[in-house]
């Protein structure tokens, strides 16, 4: 019960941060937008870093893993070595949360076709729609190899995302009526989700039964924009520009999300060495990691911002 509470809560944060990226790609462009100069900054802020900090990982997973750790397809040991770097590259299967990469980036090349959907009256009342509803009957997602399944998941929490932005008196000017609904609806859902009503792993789809249930709507995605939804609203009227740590955070996110998981595999190896197995941990204690894991990685990207200076930003992404 326990790890489902867990799991319900936390899988899929990847929601969030995808709804973040497209209201900022529609807030930061809506009135001029060049795709050149985007297009030279993604490859600078974000393409960069992630070739930089690929490379330990890429040299871990070739020549230090053996084949019986790594879930890889079955054509993967027939490929060469310089295809298995493309490979990796191109998934981001060579470490963890780096399956985003490759996938955002897709967003950032059809970036002329959003602009112009976004400034098409007819967006709003009928395609967004479609793409959008059509979002919740679309269950598993390329966490694993495939950009391309990952970003027909995720579009339609992209272009949410540019919809908030654009009509953002929609979102912050909720009455209480409908918080509260929403609220009960995300609770209801939840509670669902831990009880085994419904399916809680995101990588369920129509035909999976890992619950034992067969689900034709993915609830967990509508649970996900609920609370994206709330959370918009909290963060607009509550922590707007009031909270120095969020600032920290908002302004260290990128490099946030190269340096953390390196971190955690130094903790959990630091850990087994003085005889502490991290990866089994209770509720406590898997919060207490996850602050200092946090809070480890904000430090190590300032001091990766100290050093580098304003070329940092090529480096870390921050």
């Amino acid at each position: 019960m326990e790890k489902r509470v867990w799991t319900a809560m936390f899988i899929s944060g990847t929601t969030l941060f995808v709804f973040i990226a497209g209201f900022l790609f529609q807030f930061l462009n809506r009135h001029k937008f060049s795709y050149g100069q985007h297009l030279k900054k993604k490859l600078l802020y974000v393409a960069l870093p992630y070739l930089i900090f690929s490379i330990p990982a890429i040299v871990e997973k070739l020549f230090l893993s053996t084949s019986s750790e790594m879930q890889f397809p079955d054509y993967y040991e027939s490929l060469q070595t310089w295809q298995k770097v493309i490979w990796f590259l191109i998934t981001g299967k060579h470490f963890g949360p780096f399956w985003f990469l490759p996938m955002i980036f897709l967003f950032y090349a059809i970036s002329p076709l959003l602009i112009m959907l976004d400034r098409w009256k007819i967006y709003d009342r009928v395609f967004f729609l479609m793409i959008f509803i059509g979002g919740f009957f679309f269950f598993r997602y390329g966490h694993f190899t495939n950009p391309f399944v990952s970003f027909v998941y995720f579009i339609p929490i992209y272009m949410f995302g540019m919809y908030a932005s654009a009509r953002i008196e929609l979102f912050t000017s909720l009455k209480k009526h409908w918080l509260i609904i929403l609220s009960a609806a995300y609770l209801i859902l939840f509670a669902l989700e831990v009880a085994g009503v419904l399916p809680v792993s995101h990588y369920y789809d129509s035909n999976a039964t890992n619950t034992g249930i067969i689900s034709i709507i993915n609830f967990s995605k509508i649970k996900l924009i609920i609370l994206t939804t709330l959370f918009f609203y909290l963060f607009y009227h509550r922590l707007n520009n009031r909270n120095k740590l969020l600032n920290i955070m908002a302004d260290c996110s990128f490099g946030i999300y190269f340096v953390h998981l390196y971190l955690i595999k130094v903790g959990v190896m630091a850990s087994a060495k003085v005889g502490l197995d991290i990866t089994n941990m209770n509720s406590m204690s898997f919060v207490l990691f996850a602050i200092i894991a946090i809070i480890a990685s904000v430090i190590l990207v300032q001091i990766i911002k100290k050093i580098f200076g304003r070329w940092s930003r090529y480096v870390v992404g921050s």
